[in-house]
């Protein structure tokens, strides 16, 4: 086997260490000779003596930085960025249920692919494209690169308690990074074909093949008869313990399902399957669009725009700043950049790209109607 080391990564209110977690962390003592347990706040006695049955070597710290923060902690201060001793690094948070397959399996089948970083799901948004950020995994010509390190410590706050800043700049960001800048072969463990793991987390597993399901999806998008064919289905194509689940789901979202309840066969419209949008501009479009321009806005100051921001603008001396919708978000700044109101700025002769989600690029583009040098990264819905 080769010699791995998983850097894991918890958040949980009270400091808990829920019964999926420690299946979670017995697989990958499967597939790993270390784990370093990180926590994003105290945990409880009981929890930390149960993490103790995998590794030794638990770091508590402030619950700020997300899990990106917590990952540049380890590298660079505890880890010193020396991972000499190892063949892979795994990146891995408690966001999820499963795995519903061994890891062993998989990592025997993704070391049959190749690649230098993989991950369970690739996600293309039209501009721009990512490995879930859940589970990663770095092979030794990566984990060599001072570069990787380089980018942590430059780029990644462990502070911000602003989850957008870590999507863009941990989870999109080193993926744009690794791949597009040092040209690091990627690969994903399956082929969900832009099936939105969120919304849509039932049809991700049965025509996805994700062997696992993101606990998040519940928490946002929950509905009962599905949430029931996913139990039905894991019991059906795992030997899981669903029982893990269903104790989840009472203690933390307080929602209480009986065992008998999970029919013998899944049951939901298999042909309702909802998709991860996807931008009607293109990265060639919006790369030009920013090369013809003097002066350079992007109106938005969250993921949509963000993302924007670090793959198209960042370091470019065009670039004016984000603007906000509402007066009460701007005077501030996001990734290092000023946010300003619309109304506070001489927008005349400036570009704007508007990067917001589809429902909110509808309310902008309501107040700049047909203005010229304005890119919309969505189409009228």
């Amino acid at each position: 086997m080769k010699k791995r080391i998983c850097l894991f990564s918890l958040y949980h209110p009270q400091g808990k260490v829920a019964s999926y977690v420690l299946y979670l962390l017995s697989e990958l003592a499967s597939v790993s000779e270390r784990i370093i347990f990180i926590s994003n706040g105290a945990l409880e006695a009981s929890g930390k003596q149960a993490v103790c049955q995998y590794t030794d070597e638990i770091i508590e710290r402030e619950n700020m930085g997300f899990d990106g923060g917590a990952y540049k902690d380890v590298l660079l201060s505890y880890l010193h960025c020396d991972l000499s001793a190892y063949d892979e690094l795994i990146l891995c948070n408690d966001t999820f249920w499963g795995p519903f397959q061994a890891l062993d399996t998989i990592f025997s089948e993704m070391e049959r692919r190749g690649g230098d970083v993989w991950g369970f799901s690739f996600h293309q948004n039209g501009y721009d494209e990512l490995l879930g950020s859940f589970f990663l995994v770095f092979a030794k010509n990566v984990i060599s690169d001072e570069r990787f390190y380089r980018y942590f410590d430059d780029c990644v706050d462990a502070t911000t308690t602003y989850m957008p800043s870590i999507n863009v700049t941990f989870e999109s960001g080193l993926f744009d990074f690794l791949t597009r800048v040092c040209q690091y072969r990627y690969l994903s463990y399956t082929d969900i074909k832009n099936i939105h793991i969120y919304e849509d987390p039932y049809h991700a597993m049965v025509v996805g093949g994700m062997p696992l399901c993101k606990r998040r999806a519940i928490r946002q998008h929950y509905d009962r008869s599905t949430l029931l064919a996913i139990l039905s289905w894991i019991r059906v194509h795992s030997t899981y313990d669903i029982g893990l689940i269903l104790e989840d789901l009472r203690e933390n979202f307080q929602m209480d399902f009986r065992e008998d309840e999970v029919p013998a066969k899944p049951d939901v419209d298999r042909s309702k399957i909802r998709f991860l949008y996807c931008t009607d501009a293109t990265p060639a479009e919006i790369a030009q669009f920013v090369a013809e321009a003097r002066q350079v806005y992007i109106w938005g100051a969250g993921i949509v725009g963000g993302r924007t921001y670090w793959r198209y603008t960042r370091g470019n001396p065009k670039f004016q700043g984000f603007l906000v919708t509402k007066p009460e978000e701007a005077g501030r700044q996001f990734l290092g950049q000023d946010v300003f109101h619309y109304e506070a700025c001489n927008l005349e002769n400036c570009h704007i790209i508007v990067g917001l989600n589809q429902e909110h690029t509808e309310e902008v583009r309501t107040l700049l109607g047909s203005r010229p040098n304005t890119l919309y990264l969505f189409d009228p819905a």
